[in-house]
């Protein structure tokens, strides 16, 4: 999967989406290159550390303003994808799907003209607690770095809930794979038209489970063209 050409699939994808309202906001997204012929894919404006262990609103509403995202969906939930390819071979990546933590029926009372994060700023904090909702969120982490050797730490995992969870995946994942999974189980409505750009985004990665997660609960999949 060459960088330069995916990135532009995938904000081409992002700009259509937009335009479809399948989101509300978007960001660029770029392809630098590194030393050693490294590439990385990520927003123009850096998503960073997010503090998935305690996500609060005030860290959601921060996460808004800030722009630290790929995406916002139609039903204000976040998608932020980046990745470092090598050699077309993914050596990291970070992929995350946080859901709106507010009612939909809030949502709705949002005029078109006040900025996303401007309106979740003015909600009364009084009567906020009886429109919060939980529901976790999703992050798909792929890194070869060494880690302490009694934390379970599968080189490629998906994390949900807390960040001590970690499911090992049977390989890293390709953008094309993470968002497949996504519009798959979270927006099926929309799976057509991610599916037009599905190819370009999509590449086979290396099995890197270990034989002692595989004796594990994890996550397999095969993979298909």
């Amino acid at each position: 999967m060459n960088p330069v050409s995916a990135v532009k699939v995938l904000n081409t994808f992002l700009y259509e989406g937009y335009a479809q309202g399948i989101f509300r906001h978007v960001n660029t997204h770029l392809a630098t290159q590194g030393a050693a012929r490294l590439f990385s894919v990520a927003p123009a404006i850096e998503v960073g550390m997010i503090d998935t262990k305690n996500l609060s609103f005030d860290e959601y509403i921060r996460l808004i303003s800030e722009e630290r995202y790929s995406a916002i969906l139609f039903d204000y939930s976040l998608l932020s994808v980046e990745w470092e390819i090598k050699n077309s071979e993914i050596v990291r990546h970070r992929y995350l799907y946080i859901p709106c933590p507010i009612r939909n029926d809030v949502l709705l009372e949002r005029p078109a003209e006040i900025e996303i994060a401007d309106f979740f700023s003015q909600l009364d904090r009084g009567s906020l607690g009886n429109h919060l909702i939980s529901q976790g969120y999703l992050r798909f982490d792929y890194t070869t770095d060494i880690v302490l050797k009694d934390m379970h730490h599968p080189v490629a995992h998906m994390t949900t809930i807390s960040s001590d969870c970690r499911v090992a995946m049977r390989s890293p994942l390709s953008a094309g794979d993470f968002l497949n999974f996504i519009f798959d189980n979270f927006y099926p409505q929309h799976a057509n038209f991610w599916l037009d750009y599905q190819p370009h985004l999509r590449t086979l990665c290396e099995d890197t489970i270990r034989e002692t997660e595989i004796n594990r609960m994890h996550i397999y999949w095969a993979d298909e063209y």
